[in-house]
């Protein structure tokens, strides 16, 4: 009978001391399923992971518009349209899973001095590019380089090609480049955020002139977008 109460003892204390093993368990597995399904990523492995969706964005669109190029009949503004949509995807995709919301920018409203003064600057800009273009390239040349692209056969221009760039390409570089990379930029500061959302833009054209124009144009509108909305900015782009 002694014997029979002690073991009867020993299955409760076992039983017991299983029961907390199997709630510390099982809190251990919901914390790390919460980890999981809310995405929690610091900011240090979010700013890796948006310099990785630029890089696979601007390496897919590339890809893509060399693919869609070689398939015979093919319009120019459905390879365009085709390979920034797919491409786009990718970041705005991050920027859609990612934990934690980025800072939002300003409702205000701007006014029509302000737009007609930043369009005006953006596109002094981009004059003073194209007469310097001619300069630097002759600095290049003396080198024995050129810093201009290949030259590629003529655009025929059809309404396609003309949706992409006058809505589609703007509305969409703006998404990523304003949306994404300047908004997730923004707790380092904001004249770093439009810096570095401007070189990036710049960088994403793959030529040095229309670069240097893209840099120039991606401050004004990381300015419009910071202190006027995302719809600014998109509407300069637009514009411009």
């Amino acid at each position: 009978m002694e014997l029979f109460q002690k073991s009867l003892k020993f299955v409760k204390v076992s039983h017991k001391t299983t029961g907390i093993y199997y709630d510390r368990l099982n809190l251990a597995a919901k914390a790390a399923w919460e980890v999981v399904m809310v995405k929690k990523i610091t900011p240090l492995h979010s700013l890796t992971w948006l310099w990785c969706s630029l890089l696979a964005y601007s390496v897919l669109f590339g890809s893509l518009q060399k693919l869609l190029s070689s398939v015979p009949g093919l319009p120019e503004g459905v390879v365009l349209l085709l390979s920034c949509a797919v491409a786009s995807a990718i970041p705005l995709l991050w920027s859609a899973l990612v934990s934690g919301e980025a800072p939002h920018f300003p409702s205000q409203k701007a006014s029509l001095g302000s737009l007609a003064f930043l369009m005006s600057v953006a596109l002094s800009g981009n004059l003073a590019v194209m007469v310097l273009t001619p300069v630097l390239e002759r600095v290049w040349n003396l080198a024995g380089f050129t810093a201009q692209a290949a030259a590629v056969g003529e655009e025929i221009a059809t309404p396609l090609l003309a949706m992409y760039i006058c809505i589609v390409g703007p509305v969409l570089e703006e998404l990523i480049y304003r949306g994404v990379v300047l908004r997730r930029l923004l707790p380092g500061g904001a004249r770093q955020a439009i810096l570095l959302s401007a070189l990036c833009f710049g960088l994403m054209h793959h030529d040095l002139y229309q670069g240097l124009s893209a840099f120039w144009c991606g401050l004004i509108f990381g300015y419009a977008a910071l202190h006027y909305g995302l719809g600014t900015s998109i509407g300069l782009h637009i514009a411009g």
